[in-house]
């Protein structure tokens, strides 16, 4: 034990002086390091004074000659520049020596407390070293007690080992042996775990596909679900009206009791349940001249008693019984179908549930975000494929590729002319709007607008030399982007959206973006106003008491190229629950939306950027704004000032290579930023202003502030809108990032009929009145300014469809009297309001059908047709005619049947009574009832007429246009075309890089496999074969760099094919070999393990020999036997794979020795299971019990001795067939 401590004493000793020498270098390398810095620090201390004197002497040179020419003066503008570079080296010289002092100042701290953990070590040390010591004087008595105590334990142990040694010898035999089996039984256990584990993974294998088929399965039945949800509510009223039929038979069957006492003949009774039973529960009709026939039915329905079903009817009328056998029957047989219909439509109903998602995006106009919506899980932001919540609104060109996002913003900085960016701004708007000309103008976008001839005045993208694009379709591939990125997050497609757009968003552009999305092949259910989406979020977590007034929430909403600003009114609202239930929701209605559609964060930074480009131009004499690579990287540079300057008031601007290797080294505060956007800070508080105009409000009456976007970051920005609500708080309950992406997805489940989400009310309203014109198809629309004029000359018609901040959804109809087709335009009522450049005309229709139906009706002398118009501006934003028709009213005259009065019940009663008339006088009355009296009256018929609307897509001169024609279904068509064809080119050129790059690791694989086997692979193959191989993958490696840089996926895929097929081949050999080796170490002991089961069976027979007299001796001689052929066999085998060569398949493994023991222990088993006999049991006399009392007694006790032996060993050998049993089933 002291030995042990002194040991381990030493161990630490030696650790704690690793660490001393560990701490000692870190010592000297922290000096080292202070000693660098401070020599740099030197340096730049040394260089300043110098670089002081430099600009004192350019400085009075200057001064010198500065009345000398004009070239002095350039001279001097030039030493001053240089100064100013000069200033800023000093200042980021000094910025240095501060973080190096720092530094230092850090690594002093550092040194310190590592002298101090060193100082604490030391005194561990000492004090270890004393205890040490203290052990050391143990005396010579313990130590010999310790000994004397090890002496008698080990004289103890010897002792015991003796007596063990002894208890083994006599059962050393059978726990060998069991030791042997449980050894095979593990090995068995292994190989049959290896087995059912191969056959687990192919099972889970064909799971997997088996669950991918379903879920195609699933989505293919999705489609069908509506259709089944109809056809189910049709089959539950058609169960309904089924079980009302039963009910009806059952008591109509009953009630034919009554019918006996009116003794009527069977043709009357006939006619009279014809009123009463369904049409199928009829009988035949029988002849009235067959007596038979109507005696039988009367005496059915005479047998009939009350509250008897009808399943007891007499025999004597099998008409009846056997059509209702057939009711029963038919009955049966439809709720079966019904009911598997109903688990059908339930089944597909919850699958489609399972795989229903919905998604919100918030498409902005630099980045989107994606909120999903899956069943049973929380909204989640979706991540792209670089692990980002938010990608770039961009799409890019390399090539032949495109590239989206990050991938996309790069190369807008190598290459902008083939990035397209802000595309969102491009949407319904023509040449002339000032937002596109500040994006080439005062933005620097390098991009080449032309005006589509066929739609107006859209813009459309130059794109190289052979193509041109729409803004829809650039648009749209930015949603399939957006798509493809929400199907692998989701792992299932996603069809359903909801998608946000600016309040100030046109018709034309909300119908852009629907378009947009519709040849990208995504769903719309609706498009929300940003705002909207932002207080739907806000709505869906709040909670509001009903006695409560309604609390008005102001939303500040700037992003990156607009400012919005709405007012909503939240309060709670009580509506039903249920039968007899009531529950509270959160309500909210927009009140009033403003906005500056051309203020931005963007704004903010081009001010940055062209004043950083300014500079650069005035360093080098050159205007750089006019080159769009380094403005691009001016501007990408002005937006990450822009935010760091939100958080710092100073910040260097450092840009390496920014044009003809010039760098660019300059600095900025935020006080210069607010100065250089002193105008843009004056127009952040307008739309708030015009907001509570709108809605009649003051800031008193305003309760919250909730900012929203990026922009809202700027401390500015933050400073005025708190100065204007007189100190009000700044609400930032929602993330202004992601609330409109969240609360359109909170749309989109509330529209889909997969979820079931928390009930929100919702109001949004328009942003601009709409009105409508009408004028007569053939004549030209009247101009603004003779509209009085020009009433007087043609037919026309206007009015004022929906006023501003009209509520959305709702419908409105107009009525008028004309005879000719018309032509129906909407226009914005006030022009004011209008974004500049946004057309006043916002959609032309033409509505046929009117001529035609007029003359039909002037043919009749009826006079012109009324003609009804039923406006609409949906859940989009979007006026639309939702319904024309043209109707006209005729008076005609009808024939109508003059309805006699009843008679009374006495006069019943007495012709009930009367005797039965003759036959002759039955016909008479019945044909007096078929002709019943009629009289002429005067009834109005409305003659109605559907007519057609068209959207008037004609192609107008651009100087005549007035709106931006939507994309007609041609146009739709050839664009999806070339979007699958573009889409198509993309996943070839992805499959061809996937192929390549597997090629490329396969062969870097097999060079890997052949050289770190080497020694293993010469052994089972010839040199040439290796040799072969190893010069197919260099000449493979160089072809897929030279000409197989660019070819097909099969080229990659036959290449490796031919390199896979050389390489298996060896490495076949190869595991052959290594199997072979396992197999030399597993066979002898297979071997060796059976030639013991056999020794021990050859034992355990003379055993049986006297234990086991069941077993007879020819049984034993076929154990020997078989034991004997198990024994030639193992030898015969040994035999043989020693002979056989290396290289070649083992000729006996070790399984095959343990089937072949196996099948010997099965047979053994079923001997050892044999029961002994009993023994039989004679009747002896009396004498004989007499005369040898005590041999029946000896003898008996003998039997009963021998009894108890046979029971103990029957007993041990059910527990060995048992055990036995056990082994064969593992």
């Amino acid at each position: 034990m002291v030995e042990t401590d002194n040991k381990m004493l030493s161990e630490r000793n030696t650790r704690l002086k690793n660490q001393l020498s560990v701490v000692t270098a870190d010592l000297q390398r922290s000096n080292a390091e202070m000693a660098k810095l401070k020599t740099e620090n030197e340096l730049y201390a040394a260089k300043l004074p110098r670089l002081q004197a430099e600009l004192l002497v350019e400085t009075s040179l200057a001064d010198e000659t500065q009345a000398q020419s004009v070239q002095t003066q350039s001279i001097l503008t030039q030493l001053k520049a240089r100064s100013h570079v000069f200033q800023t080296r000093n200042l980021f010289l000094e910025t240095q020596t501060n973080k190096l002092n720092q530094k230092l100042r850090e690594s002093q701290q550092q040194l310190k407390r590592k002298v101090v953990a060193l100082q604490q070590q030391t005194e561990k040390a000492n004090k270890l070293e004393a205890e040490m010591n203290e052990l050391k004087t143990t005396t010579a008595q313990e130590k010999l007690d310790w000994k004397n105590r090890l002496t008698t334990a080990l004289q103890r142990f010897e002792h015991d080992k003796n007596k063990l040694q002894a208890q083994f010898k006599s059962s050393e035999r059978k726990e060998l042996r069991e030791a042997k089996d449980r050894v095979e039984k593990a090995i068995t256990k292994r190989r049959t775990a290896e087995t059912t584990a191969s056959k687990v993974e192919e099972q889970l294998k064909l799971c997997k596909q088996e669950l991918s088929s379903a879920k195609d399965a699933i989505q293919r039945h999705v489609p069908e679900m509506r259709t089944l949800e109809s056809l189910l509510r049709k089959a539950h009223r058609t169960e309904a009206t089924l079980r009302n039929d039963l009910a009806a038979c059952k008591s109509r069957l009953r009630s034919l009791h009554e019918e006996k006492r009116l003794k009527r003949p069977a043709i009357q009774t006939r006619r009279r349940l014809e009123h009463q039973i369904p049409i199928e529960l009829l009988l035949p009709l029988t002849d009235s001249s067959d007596e038979e026939n109507q005696e039988e039915c009367c005496h059915c329905i005479n047998s009939i008693k009350p509250n008897e079903p009808q399943a007891q009817v007499c025999n004597e009328c099998p008409q009846l019984q056997e059509q209702l056998h057939q009711l029963q029957q038919e009955i049966r047989r439809k709720t079966v179908r019904l009911l598997l219909l109903s688990l059908l439509g339930a089944g597909l109903l919850a699958a489609s549930m399972v795989e229903a998602i919905v998604a919100g995006v918030d498409f902005g106009g630099e980045f989107f975000k994606v909120a999903l919506v899956k069943p049973g899980t929380p909204f989640e932001i979706v991540t792209n494929v670089h692990s980002k919540r938010k990608t770039e609104t961009m799409v890019a060109f390399d090539g032949d590729e495109r590239l989206y996002g990050a991938d996309a913003a790069t190369v807008g900085v190598r290459r902008p002319q083939t990035a397209y960016a802000q595309i969102r701004r491009l949407l319904g708007s023509t040449l002339s709007d000032p937002q596109v000309s500040a994006l080439l103008d005062e933005e620097h976008f390098p991009y080449e607008l032309v005006q589509n001839a066929t739609r107006g005045g859209t813009i459309s993208l130059k794109h190289g030399k052979t193509h041109t694009f729409h803004a829809e379709e650039l648009v749209a591939m930015v949603f399939a982007h957006a798509r493809q990125i929400t199907d692998t997050f989701a792992e299932a497609a996603v069809k359903d959206w909801v998608l946000t757009v600016p309040a100030f968003f046109s018709q034309a552009q909300r119908q852009a973006m629907l378009d947009a999305a519709e040849i990208s092949g995504v769903r719309v259910l609706s498009l929300i106003n940003e705002n909207t989406a932002a207080a739907l979020q806000l709505a869906v977590h709040a909670s509001y008491d009903p006695e409560d007034k309604p609390k008005k929430i102001l939303f500040y909403n700037m992003g990156s190229t607009s400012l919005q600003v709405s007012i909503a009114e939240f309060s709670s609202q009580v509506v039903p629950d249920g039968f007899k239930k009531n529950k509270t929701i959160s309500t909210f209605q927009t009140i009033s939306n403003a906005w500056d559609e051309s203020l931005g964060g963007a704004k903010f930074d081009l001010r940055l950027a062209e004043h950083l480009a300014k500079e650069f131009s005035e360093k080098i004499g050159e205007d750089i704004r006019k080159v769009p690579r380094p403005m691009a990287k001016i501007r990408a540079q002005a937006k990450k000032t822009k935010t760091v300057l939100s958080a710092n008031e100073e910040i260097p601007v450092v840009m390496q290579s920014l044009y003809n290797d010039i760098d660019f080294f300059t600095s900025m505060t935020r006080s210069k930023l607010e100065e250089l956007s002193a105008d843009l800070y004056d127009r952040t508080l307008k739309p708030v202003e015009a907001a509570l105009e709108k809605a009649g409000l003051t800031v008193a009456d305003i309760d919250e502030i909730e900012l929203i976007g990026g922009g809202v970051r700027m401390p500015k920005i933050q400073q005025q809108l708190t100065e204007f609500f007189d100190g009000k708080d700044l609400g930032v309950h929602l993330n202004g990032d992601e609330a409109m992406a969240l609360g359109a997805a909170f749309r989109a489940a509330n529209l889909s009929n997969s979820f079931r989400v928390r009930q929100v009310g919702m109001t949004d309203i328009a942003s601009y009145p709409v009105g409508v014109r009408l004028v007569d198809l053939t004549s030209t629309e009247p101009e603004d300014n003779n509209d009085d004029e020009t009433e007087t000359k043609q037919w026309m018609k206007r009015a004022s469809l929906f006023t501003e901040s009209h509520r959305l959804g709702l419908r409105k109809s107009v009525a008028f009297t004309h005879s000719n087709d018309v032509s129906c335009t909407f226009r914005y009522d006030k022009p004011s309001m209008l974004p500049a450049g946004v057309s006043v005309q916002i959609a032309k229709f033409n509505i046929t059908g009117v001529e035609k139906f007029a003359a039909r009706m002037a043919e009749k002398n009826l006079g012109e047709p009324k003609v009804t118009l039923s406006f609409e501006l949906d859940s989009n934003g979007i006026a639309q005619i939702a319904k024309a028709e043209a109707t006209l009213e005729e008076e005609v005259e009808v024939e109508v049947v003059v309805k006699k009065e009843k008679k009374s019940k006495k006069s019943k009663k007495d012709d009930d009574k009367s005797t039965d008339s003759s036959e002759a006088g039955d016909e008479a009355e019945a044909e007096e009832e078929e002709k019943p009296e009629t009289r002429m009256e005067k009834q109005t018929k409305t003659h109605r007429e559907k007519l057609i609307v068209v959207r008037a897509y004609e192609t107008v001169k651009p100087e005549e246009s007035m709106s931006v024609l939507p994309m007609s279904e041609a146009i739709k068509k050839e664009s999806m075309r070339m979007l699958n064809e573009m889409e198509n080119a993309d996943n070839r050129r992805r499959a061809n890089l996937e192929a390549k790059n597997s090629l490329e690791t396969f062969i870097y694989k097999a060079h890997d496999a052949l050289s770190a086997q080497e020694s293993e692979i010469k052994e089972v193959t010839v040199p040439e074969q290796v040799v072969s191989l190893q010069a197919k993958l260099e000449e493979t490696e160089e072809w897929l760099y030279d000409d197989g840089d660019k070819v097909e996926a099969v080229e990659y895929k036959k290449k490796m094919d031919s390199l896979n097929s050389d390489l298996s081949a060896i490495l076949f050999h190869l595991s052959a070999i290594l199997f072979r080796v396992a197999e030399v170490k597993e066979l002898p002991i297979a071997i060796n393990t059976a030639q013991e089961y056999a020794f021990s069976t050859r034992e355990l027979m003379n055993e049986w020999s006297t234990s086991k007299p069941q077993i007879t001796d020819e049984e034993r001689s076929d154990v020997i036997e078989k034991l004997d052929e198990l024994e030639a066999w193992l030898t015969e085998s040994e035999a043989s794979q020693k002979a056989a060569p290396k290289h070649e398949k083992p000729v006996v493994t070790s399984a095959d020795v343990a089937k072949k023991v196996q099948g010997v222990k099965k047979f053994v088993a079923v001997l050892a299971k044999r029961p002994k006999p009993q023994p039989v049991k004679t009747d002896k006399n009396d004498t004989e019990k007499d005369g040898s009392k005590a041999e029946e007694e000896t003898s008996s006790k003998d039997a009963d001795s021998e009894k108890t032996e046979s029971e103990v060993e029957t007993e041990k050998e059910t527990e060995e067939a048992k055990s036995t049993d056990e082994k064969d089933e593992l």
